[in-house]
């Protein structure tokens, strides 16, 4: 639909959703913060945000939910009171659930139900996070991310590949973050390399995690560390088979776009949010590690034969389709005089 010519999306985190959200919705500006040191991110980060809201004065604001960001955002939506704002929040799903522990558990709540109550509309990425936004707002959509759009260059990787004589490997898309379940992805990739004869590579800093001795030494599993996103795509992009696992039950894996996306055949964790968003475009495993290997020789085989992993993507973009119209319909509502929240 086209947006207000006043639109801004603004953000302080350079995340892939973002960027294929507004890709996919079209005709707005975007403005990145992304610097995470605490002082830059806490002091500079709501100076620079004013100051892209008062010299932009956007009437729609699409904003990626952070504590900081959403307070400014909520102040110049109170203070420009003579004409229309309208806050439409993504809320991921971390920070959506995020509770505080002992004294501070009832004023962060307190403070989080007046930032998102402010909000014209919630954004999720699935309904099993709907009853967490519903707490927050009444007005709540949902929406997943689309596939990745590689526009070729996953193809162009693959072509590199075939020339400089790489050997085939599974790429682990990690983070060492606290929802993955990093023990088990080093026995699995051990496993791999025995009984798979494929290579592994596993992405993130190792440094968050004790690796043991045997995945570290081991010539045939890489731990590269972090990735320039260009690198990240050539690796991905080339992998026989990409690995994204969580054990968080109702999180949808950026790395499951980006690796579906690129046409990899795709392991994820067997979860209901994931089968449902996913359907045919992955293989789902169990967080064993026996099952993991049989999950990645299944995928190793849809990399191979795209017919029904092609099936699958036509489904994805079929539901994706419905839920921006849906969307779309809800912001078309508020721009035209729905509550403000």
């Amino acid at each position: 639909m086209p947006w207000p010519e006043r639109t801004l999306w603004i953000t302080w985190h350079e995340h892939r959703r973002t960027r294929s959200l507004v890709e996919a919705l079209g005709g707005m500006h975007v403005r990145v913060f992304d610097d995470h040191r605490p002082l830059q991110r806490n002091l500079i980060g709501p100076v620079w945000t004013l100051g892209v809201l008062l010299r932009e004065r956007p009437g729609l604001v699409f904003l990626h939910f952070s504590y900081l960001l959403m307070l400014v955002c909520v102040l110049y939506k109170l203070v420009v009171r003579h004409r229309r704002v309208t806050l439409i929040c993504d809320c991921h799903n971390k920070a959506l659930k995020k509770e505080a522990d002992g004294v501070r558990a009832r004023p962060l709540a307190a403070f989080k139900r007046f930032l998102l109550g402010h909000a014209d509309l919630l954004v999720v990425t699935n309904e099993t996070l709907l009853s967490y936004a519903a707490r927050l707002n009444d007005s709540v959509a949902v929406l997943r991310d689309p596939l990745t759009d590689w526009q070729g260059e996953d193809e162009a990787c693959r072509a590199e590949s075939a020339r400089s004589g790489e050997g085939p490997y599974v790429f682990f898309v990690c983070s060492f973050d606290t929802d993955e379940p990093v023990d088990l992805m080093f026995q699995a990739a051990r496993g791999i390399v025995d009984s798979l004869d494929l290579d592994v590579v596993i992405s993130g800093n190792p440094n968050r995690t004790r690796v043991p001795h045997e995945v570290r030494e081991n010539p045939r599993i890489r731990l590269p560390g972090f990735m320039p996103f260009v690198e990240y795509r050539r690796v991905l992009s080339r992998a026989e088979v990409v690995v994204v696992l969580t054990e968080d039950t109702d999180c949808l894996v950026c790395g499951a776009y980006e690796s579906v996306g690129a046409s990899r055949g795709t392991v994820l964790s067997d979860t209901d949010t994931l089968r449902e968003c996913f359907g045919t475009c992955a293989v789902y495993t169990e967080h064993r590690t026996d099952s993991l290997i049989a999950a990645v020789a299944a995928a190793r085989l849809m990399t191979h034969d795209e017919s029904g992993l092609s099936a699958g993507k036509d489904r994805f973009e079929t539901v994706f389709a419905n839920e921006l119209t849906q969307f779309e319909l809800q912001v078309r509502a508020l721009l035209s005089g729905g509550s403000s929240g």
